[in-house]
């Protein structure tokens, strides 16, 4: 093989030589790329799917804490108007709630009673909620204090 190249002349057999180099280079960037890409997607894959459950109730607990606080504002609320807003705002953090269920439902791999079990749960606390809100929005504060607390 040597004995070949050397009937070339030196310029010929140096761009063959950097010709090799330059290939060799480009299948190297080539294969980085694709498995960069590779990367890429296992890092999708493990954001979407395994973390969307951990994800999904970080934002239930959130939430809950959220409605929480503002049942407290609720019941300190004097004027009708304002436990109105205060009910929009709840409404709004409950359908992240449903919502982030929805994911919970539908990617847990464990046991799905669990997960019914703290559904039926949150939705017993939706009724007490919103029969507390409708107290307070009739004038009643007493009998929703004490709706609050069971």
């Amino acid at each position: 093989m040597i004995q070949r190249l050397s009937k070339f002349r030196f310029k010929t057999r140096l761009l063959f030589g950097f010709s090799i180099v330059i290939i060799l280079n480009g299948i190297t960037v080539l294969v980085s790329i694709q498995k960069m890409n590779n990367m890429r997607t296992d890092l999708t894959n493990i954001y979407k799917h395994p973390l969307a459950v951990s994800n999904a109730v970080r934002e239930i607990n959130g939430n809950i804490n959220a409605i929480h606080g503002t049942m407290k504002d609720i019941l300190l609320s004097e004027n009708p108007d304002d436990v109105a807003e205060e009910a929009n705002l709840i409404n709004k953090y409950d359908k992240v709630i449903k919502q982030a269920f929805n994911v919970v439902f539908d990617r847990f791999l464990g046991d799905m009673q669990d997960v019914e079990r703290a559904f039926e749960s949150y939705q017993q606390w939706d009724t007490i909620r919103a029969e507390v809100i409708t107290l307070m929005i009739e004038g009643k504060r007493d009998e929703a204090l004490k709706n609050f607390q069971k």
